[in-house]
């Protein structure tokens, strides 16, 4: 883990991220509670995170930091999704 002077002085988002149907996942910002939006493919999720926190902050993306807190089955069907591709 890095050490607070490693640590990107950028605004960093969590985004937690719930299943709440067949293909389709509710994206919550956890540092900004009533910031969230709905993802209907996997692949989308986090462009759609980071198009909702730069419109409810008016920062660029390229200002801050996102890291999605999934739940494990979405990243095993993302690695499988990956692994028909090649």
């Amino acid at each position: 883990m890095p050490s607070d002077a490693e640590r990107s002085p950028r605004p960093r988002f969590t985004v937690v991220v719930e299943p709440v149907g067949d293909g389709a996942w509710q994206l919550n910002v956890r540092e900004r509670p009533a910031s969230w939006t709905v993802a209907f493919a996997a692949d989308e999720i986090e462009q759609r995170a980071i198009d909702r926190i730069t419109l409810d902050t008016g920062l660029r993306p390229d200002e801050f930091d996102v890291e999605i807190d999934a739940p494990p089955p979405l990243f095993l069907e993302r690695r499988a999704e990956r692994r028909d591709l090649n």
